[in-house]
């Protein structure tokens, strides 16, 4: 009974035909880095405050959508400590 039924299921992985596929437009896809460290060394940016800034300044020029990530940046400074900070990464597609 399995042997019987083992080509059926071979032919269903075959690849198809790469001809039959059609592309989707072409995009360009633009990240930016934004750090919440205060040059005048002030609070950090907070959550709500990015996220305003967002709605306000980024949105209205991408009005069909974007990604935000969070991360953590880590970096040796010039005198040999390590820094760390939390930066938001917009995803514009």
């Amino acid at each position: 009974m399995l042997l019987a039924a083992a080509p059926t299921a071979y032919a269903t992985l075959a690849t198809p035909d790469p001809a039959a596929h059609t592309r989707g437009k072409p995009y360009v896809e633009t990240r930016l880095f934004f750090g919440t460290a205060r040059p005048d060394g002030g609070p950090a940016v907070t959550d709500r405050q990015f996220m305003a800034f967002v709605d306000q300044q980024v949105t209205p020029g991408f009005p069909a959508g974007l990604t935000v990530q969070n991360g953590r940046w880590q970096w040796r400074d010039a005198h040999g400590t390590i820094e760390k900070e939390r930066p938001y990464e917009p995803i514009l597609l």
